[in-house]
C-alpha cells in the first residue's frame, strides 16, 4: 500500500534533528522538509491520532500549551525550558498556524513528536486547523 510505504520510509529522527537545528537561526528561517517527508509525517500522525480515544484522559504533570500561531522559535524555547518529550508531557490546545512565519515547522515538529511519543504529546484542534 503506497501510504504505508511512505510512512515506513520516514526517518523521523532526521526530521526532528533538522527542525531542532533551527534553534540558533533567526525567526522566519525555513527548515527543509521534502514533499515525501511531509506526506509521510501527515499520514503517520493521522494514523496515531485515529488510534487514540476521542476523549483524552491525561494524568498530571503535563504542560498545557495554546496558540502557538506559527511562532516556531517560541515552541523550541518552550522545549528548552520545560523539556522535550519524553522528559515532559504536553497537551497542545490548537492554533498551531496563522500569523507567525513558521506554521509548517510548528506542525511538522508537533506531528513528528506525536508520532514518536504518542503517549507524551496530545494535539487538539483549534479554530485555525
Amino acid at each position: 500500500h503506497p501510504r504505508y510505504e511512505r510512512i515506513m520510509s520516514l526517518d523521523l529522527d532526521s526530521v526532528i534533528e533538522r527542525l531542532e537545528s533551527a534553534r540558533g537561526s533567526r525567526p522566519g528561517t525555513c527548515v527543509s522538509i521534502s514533499d515525501k517527508e511531509a506526506a509521510a509525517l501527515i499520514a503517520a500522525a493521522e494514523e496515531v491520532v485515529l488510534r487514540q480515544p476521542v476523549l483524552l484522559q491525561i494524568e498530571a504533570p503535563l504542560q498545557i500549551v495554546g496558540d502557538i500561531h506559527g511562532q516556531f522559535h517560541d515552541l523550541l524555547r518552550l522545549f528548552e525550558f520545560r523539556g522535550v518529550p519524553p522528559q515532559a508531557k504536553y497537551l497542545f490546545l490548537g492554533d498551531y498556524v496563522d500569523r507567525g512565519p513558521n506554521g509548517l515547522e510548528c506542525m511538522f515538529m508537533l506531528m513528528a513528536l506525536k508520532i514518536k511519543y504518542p503517549d507524551q504529546v496530545w494535539l487538539l484542534r483549534g479554530n485555525h486547523e
